[in-house]
């Protein structure tokens, strides 16, 4: 934005070098002598991007070009995308909606979302206000993959951009028919926590399921819901339907 030579050099992927419109290298080019800005053709090389693009519309690119710069070199890459930003903060968390991260966020226990700012996650669950343990909390995955799997975890809202959320929310309609009973379940095999945001499961003891995991989610064979030990995740295979 700043040491580009705008209204002289030219954005030439043919000649995959920098040089000014007075090059003979762009001797056929359309509107060279213009103090414009000036994208080459690489098949046609007498067009010019001026032959199509408004003055006022370069403009608008130049002012927006600089902006994000600013916002780059202050360390807001977030202000880039005011529009959408502003969008977002008026959107409410809730089940099927997606985020952006504004905060950078890690915990070193299990369970929990790693992000960076301007990462966009799909929200799966929302914490029920009346649970301190998942107060001001959502269940979240990567909307875009990191290598070749999404990630999934806990994230607090103070790090996203959204609207006041409303808990207690689960995805609607899963996909399998057990997921729809939220009643009835009891484990049938011990299971040990793998830390914060799963729950261990006692042979025998009630579990109330809330919601089970699927193959579009990441999730599959994972269920979310409660015992007497308090909430969280745990293996579906361990659990039996009763009543």
């Amino acid at each position: 934005a700043r040491d580009f030579r705008w209204g002289r050099e030219v954005v030439s992927v043919r000649v995959g070098c920098r040089e000014d419109s007075e090059s003979a290298a762009f001797s056929t080019l359309s509107y060279r002598g213009d103090s414009r800005l000036h994208i080459e053709d690489p098949i046609d090389l007498q067009r010019n991007l001026v032959d199509v693009l408004a003055t006022s519309h370069e403009e608008d690119l130049r002012c927006a070009l600089l902006e994000a710069t600013e916002a780059l070199d202050v360390d807001c890459p977030l202000a880039v995308f005011h529009q959408a930003v502003q969008e977002l903060q008026a959107t409410p968390l809730r089940v099927g909606s997606q985020a952006l991260v504004k905060l950078a966020f890690s915990m070193s226990e299990t369970g929990y979302l790693l992000v960076s700012p301007g990462d966009l996650i799909d929200i799966l669950y929302v914490g029920t206000p009346d649970d301190v343990s998942e107060r001001g909390w959502a269940y979240a995955r990567t909307s875009e993959t990191r290598g070749s799997e999404h990630r999934q975890g806990w994230i607090p809202f103070s790090a996203l951009l959204c609207a006041s959320a409303t808990g207690g929310e689960r995805e609607e309609e899963p996909p399998t028919s057990i997921a729809a009973v939220v009643r009835g379940h009891a484990a049938c095999a011990d299971v040990e926590s793998l830390g914060p945001g799963y729950v261990g499961l006692t042979r025998g003891e009630f579990v109330r399921v809330e919601y089970v995991g699927a193959v579009h989610t990441d999730d599959e064979g994972w269920a979310f819901g409660s015992t007497a030990a308090g909430r969280g995740w745990f293996p579906i295979r361990a659990l039996t339907l009763v009543g």
